[in-house]
């Protein structure tokens, strides 16, 4: 896997790589993704709301990309994530629950789940899914991972696009 750059002039005139930034496979389907401009690790960018709450609450500069994404790629990702999310709902329910009730076990556990779910959601984001950060500076968006072919074609959309 690699580290694709985008223009950002290019995503506004609709030019994309017509490959999946995952798979490779060739595709029609494309999905939104919001880039941020975010300093440190990249790792952060995998952990659930992390670009969020560094738009919204820190103010960072972003930007609205489209990633060209096939359906079998879209549909394991969202099922992964789906599985994170339910598991955090089930133990929050439990803490919940345990709140309510004045139980302390079932309390313990719902902490215990609700982290469980949470390191499940972010595995999947890290696994199967890609970080966009943008970068204001170069008006670029660096996406990784990206397949090869992926890589490929928009290696040849920035050539183009910069001659």
């Amino acid at each position: 896997m690699r580290r694709s750059v985008l223009r950002v002039s290019d995503q506004h005139a609709g030019r994309l790589p017509d490959v999946c930034v995952l798979s490779g496979v060739p595709t029609a389907n494309a999905v939104r993704v919001r880039a941020v401009a975010l300093g440190g690790p990249r790792w952060l960018l995998h952990v659930p709301g992390a670009a969020l709450i560094a738009w919204r609450i820190l103010g960072r500069p972003s930007s609205m990309l489209v990633l060209p994404v096939c359906g079998d790629v879209w549909t394991r990702w969202r099922r992964r994530v789906t599985a994170g999310q339910a598991t955090v709902t089930f133990g929050l329910v439990l803490f919940a629950a345990a709140i309510a009730g004045g139980g302390l076990p079932p309390g313990a556990v719902g902490v215990v789940v609700t982290v469980v779910g949470w390191v499940l959601w972010a595995r999947a984001n890290r696994n199967w899914w890609v970080t966009c950060r943008y970068d204001p500076a170069d008006s670029v968006i660096v996406v990784e991972p990206a397949h090869p072919r992926f890589d490929d074609e928009a290696r040849a959309l920035f050539t183009r696009s910069i001659r």
